[in-house]
């Protein structure tokens, strides 16, 4: 398994997509990552398909990986 570019995990355990998309730019911008890589986030069971580039981010959250909490 590919390793997470990043880990976001908000206090309470929650999901936060603004905070994954946040995360997703900051950690393009700021590293050598390509446009499309993985992160880790609360409230997701396993990694997050994440994009971004000059003016965007997005993520890929496929249903099984959403928990029941």
């Amino acid at each position: 398994m590919e390793s997470s570019a990043a880990r976001l995990f908000m206090m309470g355990g929650e999901f936060c997509g603004n905070g994954v998309r946040s995360l997703a730019y900051l950690a393009w911008k700021e590293g050598e990552l390509p446009e499309s890589f993985l992160l880790e986030a609360s409230g997701i069971e396993g990694q997050i398909k994440v994009s971004a580039g000059d003016d965007c981010s997005a993520m890929e959250i496929p249903p099984e990986h959403l928990s029941s909490r």
